[in-house]
């Protein structure tokens, strides 16, 4: 999984800590996604618990052909807060 950071279009970059972990789980026809990374460190956005951020995703399919910036994305961002467990 790569964590990559934009600021609007064609100005992506890759995190180079990799320090975000993930995975996907196909099952009753649906996928649900886990994602884990810490909540602050240097090179990374930070986040905190009960504050309100934003956050998009960009899905690539190579069995459709989405390669390099050619990809599935949410159009807008989704409002989120990140809550402890």
């Amino acid at each position: 999984m790569d964590e990559i950071f934009a600021e609007g279009f064609g100005t992506s970059a890759v995190s180079e800590s990799r320090l975000a972990k993930g995975f996907g789980e196909w099952k009753n026809g649906e996928w649900t996604v886990y994602i884990a990374r810490p909540l602050s460190y240097e090179s990374g956005s930070k986040l905190q618990l009960g504050k309100k951020s934003h956050v998009a995703f960009a899905v690539w399919q190579g069995g459709k052909d989405e390669v390099g910036g050619v990809k599935s994305l949410t159009m807008s961002w989704t409002p989120f807060t990140l809550m402890q467990k």
